[in-house]
């Protein structure tokens, strides 16, 4: 970074900082180098660099449970993406924005966000990115009490999510799919579920790359769920 800064080129500084923000634990270092960045695609008129940047930050500020304030950079990122024409990027800032409201509790406006960004993961053939709106969607309906539709957008995030190998995604739609068996009373298909959920070692939160050995322990729950 000192060697770019040395060189005075802002465009190799910005496009570095994007490569490197990840990397820095300091929120407030974190932040002031993405406006750095911003400020720099907004004067060159870089705007697909700009809704990166917007949508990074929106990431920041949901991974540190700030969901409200996420949700104007997800909005702003994904007018942007909209204008320049990039889907994929326009379906992930949806589908982010989609989980804010999720958690908001708002969660009509979730469903109308998360379809929009499905429809366009499936156009495009983004499994990865649709397992996640999948959910979200699942996990909207649960809570309006829609139990049908959230078991069917369940299964198929399950599926999807197993198919590209996102594991986390297949524990959190696991659960949901024991909680909604448990309140109907379904105690044994919940029981069998949770069960297989216990024994996974990322159960605790502590996400990380699974073996494919560990992948196994879910193949149980496929005909549990009755996929």
């Amino acid at each position: 970074m000192e060697a770019a800064r040395r060189s005075g080129d802002q465009k190799v500084i910005s496009h570095l900082i994007m490569r490197i923000v990840e990397y820095i634990d300091d929120e407030r270092e974190t932040t002031r180098l993405m406006n750095e960045a911003l400020a720099f695609f907004r004067k060159t008129g870089d705007r697909r660099g700009a809704a990166t940047c917007l949508m990074n930050m929106g990431i920041m500020k949901a991974a540190a449970n700030r969901y409200p304030e996420a949700a104007p950079f997800y909005r702003e990122a994904a007018d942007i993406y909209r204008q320049i024409g990039n889907r994929w990027g326009l379906a992930n800032c949806l589908a982010n924005l989609g989980g804010v409201h999720v958690k908001a509790r708002d969660y009509t406006a979730a469903i109308k966000l998360c379809e929009e960004a499905l429809r366009i993961e499936r156009d495009i053939g983004d499994r990865e990115s649709a397992c996640f709106a999948l959910l979200d969607l699942g996990d909207a309906y649960m809570h309006l009490g829609e139990e049908e539709r959230a078991i069917d957008y369940l299964r198929k995030s399950l599926i999807d999510a197993r198919d590209v190998g996102v594991t986390a995604v297949m524990l959190e739609d696991l659960s949901r799919l024991a909680q909604i068996y448990a309140c109907r009373g379904e105690t044994q298909r919940a029981g069998r579920i949770l069960g297989v959920l216990q024994q996974h070692p990322a159960w605790d939160g502590d996400w990380h790359e699974l073996t494919d050995e560990i992948l196994k322990l879910l193949d149980p729950v496929m005909s549990a769920v009755e996929i």
